[in-house]
């Protein structure tokens, strides 16, 4: 929302170049600073989110293959 705000604080100050009487608004840019700033403060504050499970199927794959992997090298020890 901050960024929205400091969007329309550019898009002002171009149509206050470009269009006569019309001046620049810095409310939109005080209102953008701020909203930013608590909104980056609060992120920051926040826990992290969950990890997604989204991947679930490759990782148990790949866990499963590497233990393959590993009881292979240690029969191959065995036998020599």
């Amino acid at each position: 929302m901050g960024i929205g705000f400091v969007i329309l604080f550019i898009a002002s100050d171009v149509t206050a170049a470009t269009v006569a009487g019309s001046r620049t608004d810095y409310g939109l840019l005080f209102i953008g600073v701020l909203l930013f700033s608590f909104g980056f403060l609060l992120r920051r504050h926040a826990p992290p989110p969950p990890a997604a499970d989204r991947f679930r199927v490759f990782r148990k794959y790949r866990e499963n293959q590497k233990k393959k992997n590993e009881d292979k090298a240690k029969a191959q020890q065995q036998k020599k």
